[in-house]
């Protein structure tokens, strides 16, 4: 590779697992514009999402959540469904690895004043001061599941660990009134009791935040009203495509097949560009209580389900958990 004018400095990552080694090798450099990132890639690549400073890559390693057990650390880890940040700092304080679905992505994003490199999968990326690296992949296509370690330029070591997508809440059974042991009008210890694992709370206090259970990385985002010491459980929202409902719909399914599974207590109303599909149920019991469905016409010309959650009314018609009105 001589005589290309970019040079590539080589770190190992550490892992128990085998990471596959893909085929052909190529270089991208260059010299950054203002704003822009310069990437050194050694290995096989169609391309790279590079990103400008921003507010989450110096905060992300601040960011602080708690659970209402004792003696749980909720750790720094993004919520499902986000990107994951991998901090590339020496000061970030050691923690338990976060989790991540082989369907996610990783952020690098160096919280450092020099130059940091890492490995991702066959490739050397060289992350510049300040700025951040969103290899394109899905997790899975580079890392198996299980624990693996980053051994960077850095002395610290960021760790990751990869769950398969049917792990935890992947494959949670969704009902009207539960979402895998977790039901919208429960307190939150009520709720741990239940499944047997912490709940993390984003922000204490607040009259609507969001929380999800910790370490699982399929977890549904939870809306929150945590202005009591023990918040209350208003919502679940899915974050995989593999939590199906009793009558096996979720996100992917077309507006067809809520129709067919749903019949006349299936209501519809237009949202601009898109359409929101609602269960009412008809028993007393449940009154007060949704089976909500956002859709959007994909590129095959269907209307299919881009979200679902469970709720109480007020609370589950809207696509934000803390956003007034749709």
């Amino acid at each position: 590779m001589a005589g290309l004018g970019c040079d590539t400095v080589g770190v190992r990552l550490k892992s128990a697992l085998i990471v596959p080694v893909l085929g052909l090798c190529t270089i991208a450099c260059g010299v950054a514009e203002p704003g822009e990132v310069t990437v050194s890639v050694q290995g096989s690549v169609s391309s790279l999402v590079t990103t400008v400073p921003e507010a989450t890559t110096t905060t992300a390693a601040e960011q602080r959540t708690t659970t209402s057990l004792p003696g749980v650390d909720p750790g720094l880890c993004t919520p499902p469904g986000e990107i994951l940040i991998i901090p590339l700092s020496e000061d970030v304080q050691e923690q338990n690895p976060c989790g991540i679905s082989t369907t996610g992505m990783i952020r690098f994003s160096n919280l450092t004043g020099a130059d940091v490199t890492v490995e991702w999968g066959s490739r050397v990326l060289d992350v510049a001061p300040q700025r951040s690296v969103v290899p394109p992949e899905q997790v899975g296509q580079i890392l198996s599941p299980g624990l693996h370690a980053f051994e960077t330029s850095l002395d610290s070591t960021p760790t990751v660990y990869v769950y398969a997508p049917g792990e935890g809440f992947g494959s949670a059974q969704v009902s009207l009134r539960s979402f895998g042991g977790i039901r919208p009008g429960q307190r939150i210890t009520d709720a741990e009791a239940e499944i047997g694992a912490a709940i993390i709370v984003q922000e204490r206090g607040a009259p609507c935040t969001i929380g999800w259970v910790a370490g699982d990385p399929h977890s549904p985002i939870l809306g929150l009203d945590a202005t009591d010491e023990n918040p209350l459980i208003q919502r679940a929202q899915a974050t995989t495509s593999g939590q199906r409902t009793l009558s096996d719909v979720g996100v992917g399914s077309s507006a067809e097949d809520l129709r067919r599974a749903y019949g006349a207590q299936l209501t519809e109303r237009s949202l601009g560009d898109r359409t929101q599909l609602t269960f009412e149920p008809n028993e007393a019991v449940d009154a007060n209580f949704r089976l909500v469905f956002d859709a959007e016409t994909a590129e095959d010309g269907r209307l299919t389900v881009v979200a679902m959650r469970i709720g109480r009314v007020g609370e589950v018609e809207r696509s934000d958990p803390c956003a007034g009105g749709d």
